[in-house]
């Protein structure tokens, strides 16, 4: 089983043409960071007067339902649930529909309630003439105030039905969202210790975004979590954004190897550093004791046979179906490959679900 941490929200997926980028003065492949005011503005605007897809989402939630799905379609999941996902959600509508997405999507919730607040959400902006690429507007609800004691107890030992699942799992999962307030980091950093303690269990963390590495202080949080990474998923320009942080200077100023490089000192050897360029190749690297690292795999991503619909969650189940391969005991060449195609299949279809919305 594959355990994520993340932050459950709802997925609310509109197209929009040039206009409206213009007059909103959003940027297509970008994630706003306005604040919740000026989002729930964009947010009305952008649906007032055009079609919206809604889902249960969260990068995190994508990723999970990405493994899930591969461990069905490979005949592996039987009956019980082959991912969970972790997290809270509002008292409200939207968080029992996302439970109910969960178990039909063949994901265990494990979601803390939080009384009096809503279910997070996102607005998933897709261009209609921007090479479909989106921009994300998240409108923070109850995954920020999720309560990290419950796991804290259960990696201590305490026994709890959270303790049993986290001892039975293969692969422990997180994004980096997770680390923009300190209770989620605090349950991020708990979960990455219990994983490193362990033999059987492995961390996975993402970078998730560019953007969060303006913030100095999610690098610092992010630093006891990657010494118990056995594997780093990104993008090139979120470790190029990683590595400026970290060295106080221009993303400019690092190439791709050496963004790497310096985030390969923070890591356990042995550990396996994933890449992807969106539609160029995707690499692998190993690290090595003495921090540095080893190119082990360049594994191209094929064509699209059908147009791009929607970039939104295309690396969320890249992670979800590499993770799969890696669980059912498949080379990382392997996985790679049904990386790319869950991917690609998600970038021509309406919403970030391979199992549908």
């Amino acid at each position: 089983m594959l355990v994520a941490f993340g932050n459950p929200m709802v997925d609310v997926t509109v197209s929009v043409d040039a206009a409206f980028w213009q007059r909103e003065g959003l940027q297509a492949g970008s994630e706003s960071r306005r604040g919740a005011a000026a989002h729930r503005g964009i947010f009305e605007r952008a649906t007032a007067a055009r079609e919206a897809t809604y889902a249960c989402g969260g990068s995190a939630t994508n990723t999970a339902r990405a493994f899930a799905w591969c461990l069905q379609q490979a005949g592996v999941a039987k009956g019980a649930p082959a991912a969970a996902i972790l997290g809270a959600v509002g008292d409200d509508v939207a968080g029992t529909n996302f439970r109910r997405c969960c178990d039909s999507a063949g994901v265990l919730p494990l979601l803390q309630e939080v009384e009096g607040s809503a279910t997070g959400s996102c607005l998933v902006l897709v261009g209609e003439d921007a090479g479909r690429d989106r921009c994300l507007l998240a409108v923070p609800g109850a995954y920020k105030l999720f309560d990290p004691r419950p796991v804290e107890a259960a990696v201590a030992g305490e026994a709890s039905a959270l303790g049993d699942i986290l001892q039975g799992c293969r692969l422990i999962y997180a994004t980096s969202f997770t680390l923009t307030n300190e209770n989620r980091a605090a349950a991020t950093q708990a979960l990455a210790a219990f994983a490193g303690r362990q033999e059987a269990v492995s961390f996975a963390l993402n970078l998730s975004s560019a953007a969060l590495f303006q913030d100095e202080t999610v690098l610092e949080r992010m630093r006891p979590i990657l010494a118990s990474t056995a594997y780093l998923f990104g993008n090139a320009q979120e470790f190029r954004a990683f590595a400026a942080m970290e060295a106080r200077e221009s993303q400019d100023e690092r190439d791709e190897s050496d963004a790497v490089s310096g985030v390969a000192k923070m890591l356990p050897n042995d550990a396996r550093i994933v890449v992807t360029r969106g539609a160029e190749e995707t690499t692998v690297y190993t690290t090595l004791a003495d921090g540095s690292i080893v190119s082990t795999l360049l594994v191209p991503v094929p064509r699209l046979e059908r147009p791009v619909v929607n970039t939104n969650g295309a690396g969320d189940a890249f992670v979800g179906a590499f993770l799969a391969g890696v669980a059912t005991g498949r080379n990382e060449e392997d996985a790679c490959v049904a990386g790319h195609t869950a991917a690609a299949k998600v970038l021509c279809q309406v919403g970030a679900a391979l199992d549908g919305p």
